[in-house]
């Protein structure tokens, strides 16, 4: 079995989901403290957020994109694809949560604001 590359957006210690705690301006110095996910694409491994900048910079064309990586262009288009899915799963794993934040609203578990707040996030 594969194992997935560990992403910036895990916890190096025991795997867990990181969340971004503390924005901040360099410019004048505000600060902003709240539990933010990471965008999705951050939440990809290295690996993963480097094939598809390289994606983007051979515009799509695969068969430049497996010369640059000495690979054939098969085996490119399983690396893709496999990017592919790990993109849909992540998309997937957000819409559980905004239906979570949905129920927490019915329920009076969370405020309309919070839940919009961190919808706004999930869809950055």
């Amino acid at each position: 079995m594969e194992t997935k590359p560990q992403s910036s957006a895990r916890c190096c210690e025991c795997g867990s989901e990181l969340l971004i705690a503390r924005r901040a301006c360099r410019a004048c110095g505000l600060q902003l403290e709240a539990e933010l996910p990471y965008p999705r694409l951050a939440r990809l491994g290295a690996a993963e957020r480097r094939l598809i900048e390289d994606f983007l910079l051979t515009a799509g064309n695969l068969s430049q994109l497996a010369r640059d990586y000495g690979v054939s262009r098969p085996t490119m288009r399983q690396r893709i694809d496999s990017v592919i899915r790990s993109v849909r799963e992540l998309r997937a794993a957000d819409a559980a949560r905004s239906e979570e934040l949905l129920a927490g609203i019915e329920t009076g578990r969370l405020t309309p604001e919070a839940a919009a707040r961190t919808l706004r996030e999930l869809q950055a």
